[in-house]
């Protein structure tokens, strides 16, 4: 799972700034709404994500603990 860690902090990254550059710039109607669409794909992906994978984390954790 940490493999996928830093393509989620990315995806995160890119979605925030998707969505400040939709919101601050002006810009053609089309593309503001791509933008944002974009943007909020990527900002529930990866918060998904994070969440999936602190969960995985906190589980490995668990069940190393248990066997030592």
């Amino acid at each position: 799972m940490v493999k996928n860690f830093p393509l989620l902090l990315s995806m995160l990254l890119i979605g925030n700034s998707a969505l400040i550059i939709s919101l601050t710039t002006p810009l053609p109607e089309l593309l503001h709404w791509v933008l944002l669409i974009i943007a909020a794909v990527f900002n529930i992906w990866s918060a998904i994500g994070l969440m999936l994978h602190a969960w995985v984390q906190k589980v490995q954790m668990d069940i190393e603990n248990r066997n030592y």
